[in-house]
């Protein structure tokens, strides 16, 4: 049974279509398991449509053309060239089909599988950073932790939506098992604890490092490319 969901104004912000790419699929992938999210993103939507119904009519500017709106679109969406350029074709060590939660997840995987690997973070965690065309300050990663890992005290310069794929792990807010999403701002702290049984994998949408509390994790932390 899911037990942690998003927030009420990220769904509102989901289904008016204005969360950065990273945030867009980790909510799509916990809506693919919630119903009562999906219910509550899917009136939010139709909300948003009646007001567009009843909304005034604007009048553009006679020098915006659909083909100056087209251009515009399409040099945003365009990648730079940097973007572009990808490692040597790499593979996971594990099956994705056999932690994945969400169809929608799994095809994002599946079509980046050449360009995926599990790195080393430190002893007990592992990471997979998801090469999405998303703003520059998002990064979207599976975590892979081992049973029991404690991960050290941390707090964030940024926002960190979590949602559980595999496992369990737990914190100072409760337990998260598989489909729960967590959100932490920068005013939180927090130490996650992966449940015993088996390896947690979560998928992780973050806008800034974490600033940990001890000493040597802060050290450490620019060599674990967290």
């Amino acid at each position: 049974m899911i037990r942690h969901h998003p927030s009420a104004e990220m769904l509102m912000s989901y289904s008016a279509g204005t969360l950065d790419t990273g945030q867009t699929l980790i909510v799509a992938a916990h809506l693919e398991a919630c119903p009562t999210c999906a219910t509550h993103a899917l009136n939010a939507r139709s909300i948003g449509g009646a007001l567009l119904e009843n909304a005034l009519p604007t009048t553009l500017s006679e020098n915006v053309t659909f083909e100056c709106i087209s251009d515009k679109i399409e040099q945003a969406e365009r990648p730079a060239a940097s973007e572009l350029e990808s490692p040597q074709p790499i593979k996971l060590a594990n099956s994705l089909e056999a932690f994945t939660l969400s169809p929608l997840l799994q095809q994002v995987l599946q079509q980046s599988s050449s360009r995926l690997r599990w790195r080393f973070v430190a002893p007990g965690v592992r990471q997979c950073a998801l090469p999405l065309f998303s703003s520059p300050a998002e990064r979207v990663r599976l975590l892979a932790l081992e049973p029991g890992f404690k991960t050290p005290e941390h707090s964030h310069h940024g926002f960190e939506h979590t949602l559980v794929l595999k496992g369990s792990y737990s914190d100072e807010t409760g337990n998260y098992c598989k489909g729960d999403f967590q959100s932490v701002t920068a005013a939180d702290c927090h130490q996650p604890v992966a449940g015993g049984e088996e390896e947690c994998i979560c998928l992780t949408v973050t806008s800034g490092a974490p600033r940990f509390t001890a000493f040597l994790p802060r050290l450490l932390r620019p060599f674990m490319d967290l």
